[in-house]
């Protein structure tokens, strides 16, 4: 493991690292990482606190299922390189002139400078993160669905969020989702999970981008089943039985990035 890497790099690599063995020890992340025992203590309860492992008995494991969404700071640091090629093999069916809806997803943050150099375009955001990128690209009509601020996630949600969403249309929604097992998305927390599905009944086509490390998890709610998806976009290596669930649907199209 290369000894340039920054604290912040460390973490996310870390939790990367938990999410995909589903548990590892701190001898284990010690030794991966080259430092002490003492500093993975520190890193893993930093992970803790943003929602991201339990930590007990010196190991760490993957959050399965929780009441909680790690922040929107810390989500962004997570599988950049996936984030980026999964927004870069949307650029088919990125049209001058759409509409288009993008949930608070780290994973669609690439998506807004595409979108920026693909001519006029309106886009439709819950989340602080998304407009304030937006604000740099004059191109892009921006329309924000206010309602109740969640300082943490830097998103907005609640009754007002889903009445401006229910006001709209979009031709493109554009979404990752917090966990991903058979065939089933789910999110932590039911506003989250709300804003999402309006999202979805309210767009004409509706994409799905996910990585590998979303897959093989639950959390409390349902969010929809991936068969209501036009297209699934998959970065990573999943599970065998998970990507088999997805290809078994009679109506979407699913591939690999």
């Amino acid at each position: 493991m290369a000894t340039a890497m920054t604290r912040a790099q460390r973490l996310a690599t870390i939790a990367d690292s938990v999410m995909e063995a589903g548990a590892l020890t701190v001898h284990e992340l010690a030794d991966r990482f080259r430092v002490s025992r003492m500093t993975i203590y520190r890193d893993l309860a930093e992970l803790e606190a943003a929602g991201s492992v339990w930590l007990e008995q010196g190991k760490a494991t993957a959050r399965r299922s929780s009441f909680t969404e790690t922040s929107s700071d810390f989500r962004a640091t997570l599988r950049q390189a996936l984030k980026q090629s999964l927004c870069e093999a949307l650029r088919p069916i990125l049209r001058r002139g759409q509409t288009i809806m993008l949930d608070d997803s780290s994973t669609v943050r690439p998506l807004i400078a595409m979108l920026g150099g693909a001519g006029p375009i309106t886009l439709i955001t819950h989340s602080q993160t998304v407009a304030l990128e937006a604000r740099q690209h004059p191109e892009l009509r921006l329309i924000l669905a206010g309602g109740a601020y969640n300082r943490a996630l830097d998103s907005y949600y609640g009754l007002t969020t889903l009445s401006v969403l229910r006001s709209l249309r979009a031709d493109l929604c554009v979404m990752s989702t917090a966990a991903i097992q058979r065939g089933v998305l789910y999110h932590p927390l039911e506003e989250g999970t709300a804003v999402k599905a309006t999202m979805l009944e309210q767009s004409e086509r509706r994409v799905l981008l996910v990585d590998h490390a979303k897959f093989g998890h639950h959390a409390t709610h349902v969010v929809a089943r991936a068969g209501a998806f036009d297209d699934i976009l998959v970065a990573g290596r999943p599970p065998r039985e998970e990507m088999a669930a997805l290809e078994e649907l009679p109506a979407t199209r699913v591939r690999r990035v």
